[in-house]
C-alpha cells in the first residue's frame, strides 16, 4: 500500500529505509480492536505479541503521520501503520540477478529462479528489489510488476516515484503483453493449444492467491513449443481483460437466450477485434492469410477434424493443402507439437472416449465409429493415451464426476 506524501515527497511516516528495506504498511479497518496491538497480533498470527511489543520499543512502528504506535495505543480504524520486518534466521538464495537496462526511469533486471521479487514470508533481505536497492544506492526503487518466486524472468522497476503510476498505468490497461515458458511433463491425452480458465481470488496469507470456485476471472493459453520425450516446454500467455470481458458477457448470454440472436454477433464481432489488435494478431493474420503456411495447417486441421474417421495418407493431405511431405510434417508439428497421425489418433480417442460416457456405447462400437478396424487395437491405444482400458477408465470418469 503505498505510503502518504509529506515534504518533498519523502513519505509522512518518516520511516527510513534500513539495509534497502522500506517499512511495511498495513491498513487498519473499522473494527473494535481494544488496541493497535491486538489488530497486528490478529492480521498477523505468525508473529508474535512480544514481537511487535519489541518493536513498538525500538521505535520501529509508526501510523502514516509519523506518531510511534505504542504498546496501549487505542485502536482506531481507517487509518496505515507501518513497520520493519526482521527475520532472525533468513535463508540465503545462491542466485543472483543481472541488471539488463538502467536509466533514470527504469531498471529492467533479469530475476533467476527462487528469488522473490519483494519482501514477503521467510524472506526480506534474499529479494530482488532489496538487493538492487543495496547493490544500486537507489532508495525509492519499487517493481512495476511481479512474477512468482519459482519464475525466472525480466522484471520492470520504476526509479522515480513521480512516473512511477504512469508505467503502472499500462499494466493496468493491459497494454504490456506477458509471456512465460515452462518445462513440465508431456501427456499425450490432451490436444493442444488449449485455454486455462480459472477464478483467482485472495488466500492465506493475504498476500497470496489461490483458485476457487466460481466464474472464471482468468484466462491462460497454453502452446506446446517443443516435446522432447516424456519432457515439453510450453508456452503460456495469459489473456487480457480486454479480452476475457467479451467471452464472459457472451457466456452470460445463455442465461437469457432471447437475447442471443441481437447481441451475440456484437459480441462475436468485438472478441474478433480484440483478438486482431492485441498480442496474437499478427500470429492469427498470418494463419488467416490465404496461401501462408499457417493458413496451410490450418486446413490441414480442418481437414482431419471433419475427416479423422478415414484413413490417412499423409502424401493425399498434403496434396489437399498445396504442401510438400516434408514441409506439411515440420510445420504441422511446430503448430501442434504431434505429426498429422499423431493428431488424427488423439481426435478418435477423444471421440471414442466421448461416445463412451455419452451415449453409453460398447467399446466394439465406438472404435469402429472413429475408424478402428480392430476393437483389440483400440482398446491398446485407448490404454497408452488414458492410462487405463476402456471400461475401466469409463468406469472411474462417472465415479469422479458423480463425487463432484
Amino acid at each position: 500500500m503505498p505510503a502518504h506524501a509529506g515534504v518533498n515527497g519523502q513519505p509522512s511516516h518518516g520511516l527510513p529505509t534500513r539495509d534497502g528495506v522500506s517499512p511495511s504498511c498495513v491498513g487498519l479497518p473499522a473494527g473494535d480492536w481494544p488496541s493497535i496491538t491486538d489488530f497486528l497480533v490478529q492480521r498477523f498470527p505468525a508473529i508474535t505479541r512480544e514481537t511487535w511489543l519489541q518493536r513498538m520499543r525500538d521505535g520501529l512502528v509508526a501510523d502514516e503521520f509519523g506518531v510511534p504506535v505504542t504498546a496501549e495505543r487505542p485502536y482506531r480504524g481507517h487509518m496505515r501503520v507501518y513497520y520493519y520486518r526482521a527475520l532472525e534466521d533468513e535463508p540465503r538464495i545462491p542466485f543472483e540477478a543481472s541488471v539488463l537496462y538502467q536509466d533514470e526511469h527504469l531498471v529492467v533486471a533479469d530475476k533467476p529462479h527462487f528469488l522473490p521479487v519483494t519482501p514477503s514470508g521467510h524472506y526480506v533481505q534474499e529479494t530482488l528489489l532489496v538487493r538492487l536497492k543495496n547493490r544500486l544506492g537507489l532508495a525509492g526503487l519499487a517493481p512495476l510488476h511481479r512474477i512468482d518466486r519459482e519464475t525466472a524472468g525480466l522484471v520492470l522497476f520504476s526509479v522515480r516515484p513521480a512516473d512511477r503510476d504512469a508505467y503502472q498505468a499500462l499494466f493496468r490497461r493491459h497494454e504490456v503483453a506477458k509471456h512465460y515458458e515452462a518445462i513440465a511433463p508431456w501427456r499425450e491425452g490432451i490436444v493442444f493449444p488449449l485455454l486455462r480458465q480459472s477464478r483467482i481470488v485472495e488466500g492465506e496469507p493475504f498476500f497470496r492467491q489461490q483458485e476457487a470456485p466460481g466464474p472464471a476471472n482468468s484466462e491462460t493459453h497454453i502452446s506446446v513449443l517443443e516435446a522432447r520425450g516424456s519432457w515439453a516446454r510450453y508456452a503460456l500467455s495469459p489473456v487480457t481483460g480486454d479480452l476475457l470481458d467479451p467471452v464472459l458477457r457472451l457466456v452470460r448470454l445463455l442465461e437469457t437466450p432471447q437475447d442471443l440472436p441481437v447481441l451475440g454477433p456484437l459480441l462475436e464481432r468485438e472478441l474478433l477485434y480484440r483478438l486482431l489488435t492485441g498480442e496474437q494478431g499478427a500470429r492469427l493474420a498470418q494463419i488467416a492469410t490465404a496461401g501462408s503456411q499457417g493458413h496451410q495447417i490450418t486446413r490441414a486441421i480442418q481437414w482431419l477434424r471433419e475427416h479423422y474417421q478415414r484413413p490417412l495418407r499423409i502424401d493425399d493431405l498434403a496434396a489437399q493443402v498445396n504442401m510438400s511431405t516434408s514441409s506439411l510434417h515440420h510445420h504441422f508439428r511446430a503448430v501442434t507439437a504431434v505429426s498429422p497421425l499423431q493428431y488424427q489418433k488423439q481426435l478418435r480417442l477423444q471421440e471414442a472416449r466421448r461416445l463412451l460416457l455419452s451415449e453409453r456405447c460398447d467399446v466394439a462400437t465406438a472404435a469402429h465409429r472413429v475408424g478402428y478396424e480392430s476393437p483389440s487395437q483400440f482398446s491398446r491405444e485407448y490404454s497408452r493415451h488414458f492410462g487405463a482400458p476402456p471400461l475401466r477408465d469409463v468406469v472411474r470418469l462417472r465415479v469422479e464426476a458423480s463425487v463432484a
